[in-house]
């Protein structure tokens, strides 16, 4: 069974190749013969080595400064009718992705989903390209995936469509823990920095715990297109007790999550944001620290009772912080168990072979 993951642009701009990454390992080591169709990028190239038990195929990379490359899709295209694939996989439907497989046949094509773009804050043109491009790919599926009930549910009650639960699971394995990096006890946030992300809720607690001279040290990790801008803000306000790391490698953010005094999720209760799985709840349990987050989607789905929950206010997240710091917390043993990419590509594998 020759199996290809369908993939376009920068995937270290891709937080969500974390799931394509890990089900390929996955169904590799149950026997599968898995691809990866990426774009030829320096990073890009750089996953050969770490996608081993895999094949990573290169797309020549036409950059024409637009977002939409027909051209790109053309090669893809051709591509994956040489390779004569059994399985086409792709992840959050889009002009790209799903140009680059609609009309191809004798394959099975999972259309795989772990947010609505189309519910995201975007221009009403992005808007309706996404839809566009989601009714292709709920039409063209042979297997729908979705990694939240949220969106299992909306499928089922608005378009009639089944779709198989396939949730994010535990990614970080084999990584060194170095020494603390910090000299106090601190509080750390992990994620990329969105528009229509939430992180906002953190500098506004943190402006209340300066204004009151108790702001304990805040780390705050990873990149994305808001980076500069909230930091121009933080520095704008003289908030020394916020310290923004952007982007770390792999081995320095997972030291950060284990000494972290506290680990810090705001989420507000969005329809984007239930129809979310994030990858860094299980990045989060697996560093056994206390987490503070708000009872939203797959986020409580995963911690259960064994998140701290506040509501997705600055002021609720400023008096639990206040509360958490007054105390040495120990570590917690998460429930880990039934969050491993193993059982979901079996979950997947059992799935396609009844469409076989």
């Amino acid at each position: 069974m020759k199996y290809i993951f369908v993939t376009t642009g920068d995937l270290r701009q891709l937080s969500s190749f974390i799931r394509l990454k890990y089900l390929g390992q996955s169904l590799a080591k149950l026997g599968i013969d898995v691809y990866y169709l990426c774009d030829d990028t320096i990073y890009n190239r750089s996953l050969i080595k770490s996608l081993d038990c895999s094949e990573v195929i290169l797309i020549q990379n036409v950059n024409t400064g637009m977002s939409f490359r027909p051209r790109q899709i053309f090669l893809r295209r051709k591509q994956l009718k040489t390779l004569g694939a059994n399985i086409l996989h792709f992840l959050n439907p889009s002009l790209n992705n799903t140009f680059s497989i609609a009309g191809l046949h004798k394959t099975i094509i999972i259309s795989d989903w772990d947010e609505l773009l189309s519910s995201r804050i975007i221009s009403l043109p992005h808007r309706w390209a996404n839809r566009l491009c989601e009714s292709i790919a709920r039409q063209q599926a042979d297997l729908i995936t979705v990694s939240s009930r949220h969106l299992q549910n909306y499928f089922q009650d608005k378009y009639n469509c089944k779709s198989l639960y396939l949730p994010y699971a535990t990614y970080l394995e084999n990584v060194q823990t170095g020494a603390s990096p910090f000299s106090h006890p601190t509080a750390v946030y992990l994620g990329n920095l969105h528009q229509d992300g939430d992180h906002d809720i953190l500098i506004d607690a943190w402006t209340i715990l300066e204004s009151q001279g108790i702001a304990p040290p805040l780390c705050m990790i990873g990149g994305g297109p808001c980076l500069d801008k909230v930091k121009a803000d933080v520095g704008t306000k003289g908030m020394t007790s916020i310290d923004i790391r952007g982007y770390l490698p792999v081995e320095e953010m997972w030291t950060a999550l284990c000494h972290a005094h506290i680990l810090l999720f705001p989420i507000r209760d969005t329809i984007g944001n239930r129809m979310r799985c994030p990858s860094k709840t299980f990045a989060y349990m697996q560093s056994g620290r206390p987490i503070v987050t708000c009872r939203v989607g797959e986020v409580a789905e995963a911690l259960g009772e064994q998140g701290i929950y506040v509501d997705p206010i600055p002021e609720a997240f400023a008096q639990k912080i206040i509360e958490l710091f007054s105390f040495s917390l120990p570590n917690i043993s998460y429930d880990l168990d039934r969050h491993q990419w193993e059982n979901r590509a079996k979950d997947l594998l059992s799935a396609i072979q009844a469409k076989l």
